[in-house]
């Protein structure tokens, strides 16, 4: 049986790609539980300085079959910093996988809807709040409309857009260089649950 949760290790960097291109990479209740092994996994590895989420085939995520609570809580714990490799459309539980990493490369032929987040628990439907702002997110959660990649920088779901993959990669590889040389920063920064900035650096 193909792995739906891909991970692999390189130079301190951690690679976790979703891996059911078929169906666009929506996860099931078997491919939630295999995203959460593979985080405490890559949590574990004290060679693991941070981790790029990524997925195979042509879309990033289209959703999540049943509630991912327990999925997004171990991603909002997780005590390194994580970047989110995006292309194609994200949906639902895919828009709420990348405001749970610290920063959101994007392609510009990305889409972005929040369709079906009736499904959503309450703490992926915050971190979603958190990253949009909770007026565009709760019109966003109503009508289901799409955003493009330029919209969903603009009202803060992604950092960066670049024109295709070869771009993201190599923006990526920038950013992962420069977070390396940033350890003693995000120590700091990322203590308790992603959305909370510690301002108290003692």
């Amino acid at each position: 049986m193909t792995a739906t949760i891909l991970t692999e290790t390189d130079a301190g960097v951690g690679l976790l790609t979703l891996n059911r291109p078929e169906e666009g990479n929506r996860l099931d209740a078997g491919m939630q539980l295999a995203l959460y092994d593979a985080l405490s996994r890559l949590q574990a590895d004290r060679q693991v300085r941070l981790v790029i989420v990524g997925a195979q085939g042509r879309a990033f995520c289209h959703g999540a079959a049943t509630l991912a609570a327990s999925s997004i809580e171990a991603l909002q714990r997780f005590p390194k910093p994580l970047l989110a490799r995006v292309q194609g459309e994200a949906i639902g539980f895919g828009c709420a996988l990348i405001a749970a990493c610290d920063i959101a490369l994007t392609t510009f032929d990305a889409m972005f809807r929040l369709r079906g987040t009736s499904a959503l628990s309450g703490s992926e439907r915050r971190l979603l709040a958190q990253a949009m702002g909770e007026r565009q997110a709760r019109r966003l959660m109503l009508t289901g409309e799409a955003l493009s990649a330029i919209e969903a920088r603009r009202l803060g779901l992604v950092h960066e857009v670049v024109a295709d993959e070869t771009a993201l990669d190599d923006a990526l590889a920038g950013l992962v260089a420069a977070i390396l040389d940033n350890e003693e920063g995000w120590l700091r920064l990322l203590s308790g649950e992603r959305g909370e900035l510690l301002c108290n650096s003692s």
